[in-house]
């Protein structure tokens, strides 16, 4: 199979989850998960052609994705963004509490 299968984050999936976010406007988020599959720019498929895009696609139905809007995330993804806010999802690096 080309491309990377993807599954929603959740209880079930928490230690093989895999989404791609989209932004489509300003109010409107698209989260892409189980039941689609994701070709990242620069796939090549059989030797035949290689993707200048991101891709989702699930049966019949084909996105094509911009890059500057898309996210790959999976479990492994270590930063997240949301609303103009980036997240550091490390485990390893813990909050520091500054003293007076």
């Amino acid at each position: 199979m080309v491309g990377q299968k993807l599954l929603d984050r959740n209880l079930a999936n928490s230690k093989n989850w895999a989404i791609v976010t989209a932004q489509k406007n300003e109010n409107n988020k698209e989260v892409y998960g189980t039941g689609w599959t994701y070709l990242k720019k620069g796939t090549n498929i059989k030797d035949m052609f290689v993707i200048d895009f991101p891709v989702v696609f699930k049966d019949n139905d084909i996105i094509i994705l911009e890059e500057n809007t898309s996210n790959y995330l999976d479990v492994n993804s270590t930063v997240y963004t949301t609303d103009g806010l980036v997240l550091n999802l490390d485990p390893r690096i813990s909050f520091i509490s500054y003293g007076r």
